[in-house]
């Protein structure tokens, strides 16, 4: 018989993910500014006297001639690829009009290494750099000198660390103490500031720990103003669409069980942004795969008491990365009337014994919710900024029991 009604889906969409609240939100910078070109002659040349003294007959020979010297007015015109990591050794062309000799090409203040120089074209590797950020260009050729502002981007380099962050979800709730057809998919993605952080550490501070009402102590930044209103995750036919929510930086989707690949990678489909490179990445998240839960009996099992000393979790997930659980006492079933919320990050080894102290206020017929989660990540890369994309593909098993 079920004895709960639907009222915790509305709850369970913020599971795990009250942390975020506190994620910084940061501006992405305009990418791709139009660049200013300044075009100089020689040095110490104003074009009307290649001598620098005051009579405008440089050679001495009568003539009516001003400015005796070779100079060339160089032009920037075209920049492929204008960004790049932090990291450098991105293959940049540049085109336009340039002195026929060879040079130097400048990102900001460091040079590049130059590959090819022609006087239409110069292939250069970029530098490395010590921040992100907006970067000039400009080559120099002799006294010949051209500057494009604001014509490089480079984005800090992500290589070991993610840039992409979120959590394709099933939720699936025990039917012997639920009614049928609560069973529901969600998913959501933000772009970060790199940052080496995974999504189970919105559960804990480490692996097998446990804490009540945690919050997570690690900086995660998400990009603001990307400008893109949909974004779709793809395996085969299926497909999951999520929309920009601005007031939480994030796109956000609900799905049904059949855009549901369990264990199958899933590709992010191209986004393209008038604030950032174009790009797609596959294997962004893995399907979340069904597990079993053999204990507590209250996670599948009927709708049962519990004693706050048998909270011993025990599981087969196989290939998940992570296991999260997440116990929230309530003496009215509201979850707005909580008296704890404890969530676990727990190694995939088979079992967990969630320690009894941390429930102060377990007593007697309230109602503790019951909800743990297998994750596993995808291994795509963002090709923009070599970041890992690490979006938690989790199945969650839902009940709920009554305190003893």
């Amino acid at each position: 018989m079920s004895v709960l009604s639907p009222r915790l889906r509305t709850f369970l969409l913020p599971l795990g993910t009250s942390a975020l609240l506190a994620l910084c939100g940061c501006g992405l910078e305009t990418f791709n500014e139009t660049g200013v070109v300044t075009d100089t002659g020689p040095a110490g040349d104003a074009d009307t006297d290649a001598d620098g003294d005051s009579d405008s007959d440089a050679d001495g020979d009568g003539d009516s001639d001003t400015d005796s010297d070779t100079d060339t007015d160089m032009t920037i015109s075209g920049v492929t690829p204008d960004w790049g990591t932090t990291a450098g050794g991105t293959s940049v062309t540049l085109n336009g009009t340039f002195a026929a000799a060879s040079g130097e090409v400048l990102f900001g203040s460091k040079a590049g290494s130059v590959q090819s120089w022609t006087t239409s074209s110069i292939s250069v590797n970029t530098p490395t750099q010590s921040a992100g950020g907006l970067y000039d260009i400009t080559v120099k050729s002799g006294s010949n000198e051209v500057t494009e502002t604001e014509a490089f981007t480079a984005y800090e380099d992500a290589a070991g660390k993610a840039s992409v962050v979120g959590s394709m979800n099933w939720w699936d709730y025990n039917e012997n103490v639920y009614e049928a057809g609560l069973d529901f998919g969600n998913s959501s993605m933000f772009m970060t500031v790199p940052v080496d952080f995974h999504w189970w550490e919105f559960y804990g501070a480490a692996e097998d720990s446990c804490a009540d009402n945690f919050s997570t102590a690690k900086g995660v930044s998400v990009y603001t103003d990307f400008e893109v209103n949909q974004i779709q995750f793809k395996q085969s036919s299926r497909t999951v669409s999520m929309n920009w929510e601005s007031g939480n930086l994030r796109w956000y989707g609900e799905y049904a069980s059949g855009a549901l690949g369990q264990g199958s990678a899933y590709d992010l489909q191209t986004v393209s942004s008038a604030v950032y490179p174009t790009f797609s990445i596959s294997d962004v998240t893995r399907g979340p795969k069904a597990f079993t839960v053999t204990s507590p009996a209250a996670v599948t099992g009927s709708f049962q008491y519990l004693s706050r000393t048998g909270l011993n979790f025990s599981w087969s997930a196989s290939g998940a990365e992570a296991i999260m659980i997440n116990i929230v006492v309530t003496p009215t079933g509201d979850f707005a009337d909580s008296v704890h919320d404890v969530t676990c990050w727990v190694k995939n080894d088979g079992s967990f014994t969630v320690p009894p102290s941390l429930f102060s206020q377990w007593g007697n017929g309230n109602y503790a919710y019951l909800i743990i989660g297998a994750a596993k990540e995808g291994t795509g890369t963002n090709p923009v900024d070599n970041g890992e994309a690490r979006v938690a593909g989790t199945y969650w098993r839902i009940s709920a029991a009554l305190t003893q």
